[in-house]
């Protein structure tokens, strides 16, 4: 019985901290005009040339928005490598982890909950009464756990 799947979470331990430096890189350049001036000089700055002219009060607004997006997913990242666990199912029904920003479901609201593979994207889809459907991605897949999942949720929810 599965009743949690964890996050894959390998790459992220060793992209975590790449992307911290990326998202610091970034931000400085937003701020600090020279800084964003001497990047779009090397061989592929043709965008951040066309950046430079968009600027609110000293602050370069397109590289902001990208280092504001970027610090997200590096929080995002960071929570669920933390974390580990992408959802789990509970007494009360589906808990999807915080950062998929989904709410906890019942299981009176689910009509049906299945596991998908893409490529090497493992997925859990559940599907609510109102046909509204809700997709959990990156899913660790060892041991088979997505689709013992998927058939342990689908027993609690009466289609086993």
């Amino acid at each position: 019985m599965v009743t949690e799947l964890r996050w894959r979470t390998g790459l992220i331990a060793w992209l975590l901290p790449l992307m911290i430096g990326t998202c610091v890189l970034l931000g400085f350049a937003a701020v600090d005009a020279s800084l964003a001036q001497d990047m779009a000089n090397t061989r592929r700055g043709g965008i951040l040339k066309l950046t430079h002219d968009m600027t609110l009060a000293g602050v370069n607004v397109p590289l902001a928005v990208l280092a504001l997006y970027l610090a997200w997913e590096v929080f995002r990242s960071a929570w669920r490598w933390a974390d580990q666990v992408a959802i789990r199912a509970a007494p009360e029904g589906l808990v999807p982890h915080g950062s998929t920003l989904l709410r906890a479901v019942p299981w009176s609201d689910i009509s049906d909950v299945s596991y998908v593979r893409r490529g090497l994207d493992h997925r859990i889809v559940f599907t609510l009464n109102d046909g509204a459907r809700r997709t959990i991605r990156g899913i660790d897949n060892r041991n088979d756990a997505g689709p013992k999942f998927a058939a342990f949720a689908r027993e609690r929810i009466g289609h086993g």
